[in-house]
């Protein structure tokens, strides 16, 4: 509880965009990975097998489809 107490005003424990540049990396990869997945379905080379959890994965099932409609 006292951990917890006093984290509230750490810089690298509150768990903002501020605490510490490794939060502004790993958000930054997040977003590279993503378009690469939908790049992935976008040229076909995504056959839609496999689980996603949400919202990815219903955002993927619009984008497959899309992609298989317009074929």
């Amino acid at each position: 509880m006292l951990l917890m107490k006093n984290s509230s005003n750490h810089k690298d424990l509150d768990g903002t965009p501020f605490q510490c540049d490794c939060y502004t990396r790993g958000e930054e990869h997040c977003i590279e990975i993503f378009i690469q997945h939908v790049n992935e379905i976008l040229d076909g080379k995504d056959d839609g097998r496999g689980a996603n959890r949400e919202p990815w994965g219903s955002l993927r099932q619009r984008l497959l489809k899309l992609v298989q409609d317009g074929e």
